[in-house]
C-alpha cells in the first residue's frame, strides 16, 4: 500500500484541535506520516499537536507561505506517494 503524509500548517488552532483530531480519527485510511507546521503559535497547538503524535516543525510567521509545508516534508520524511495539505 502507498505511504500517506499528512502536513497541517497551523497558527493558533489549539482551541479547534480536538474535534479536528476526533474528525481525522473518523477517516478511514489513516496518515503514515503526521506534520504539523506551526507558523509560532501563541497558544498549546504544538504542545497538543505532539501530544497526538506529529511531528511539529516551528517557523517564524513572517516566513510562512504555502511552500514552506512541501518543502518541509521532502527534507523530513522518506517520500510518501501522496502529500496531503
Amino acid at each position: 500500500m502507498s505511504k500517506v503524509g499528512l502536513i497541517v500548517p497551523t497558527l493558533n488552532v489549539g482551541a479547534l484541535w480536538p474535534a479536528w483530531l476526533q474528525a481525522l480519527a473518523g477517516q478511514t485510511r489513516k496518515p503514515d506520516y503526521l506534520l504539523l507546521i506551526d507558523s509560532s503559535s501563541d497558544d498549546a497547538t504544538a504542545e497538543l499537536a505532539r501530544a497526538a503524535g506529529f511531528e511539529v516543525k516551528t517557523i517564524a510567521r513572517q516566513d510562512f507561505n504555502h511552500a514552506v509545508p512541501a518543502n518541509s516534508a521532502s527534507t523530513i520524511w522518506p517520500m510518501p506517494r501522496f502529500c496531503c495539505f
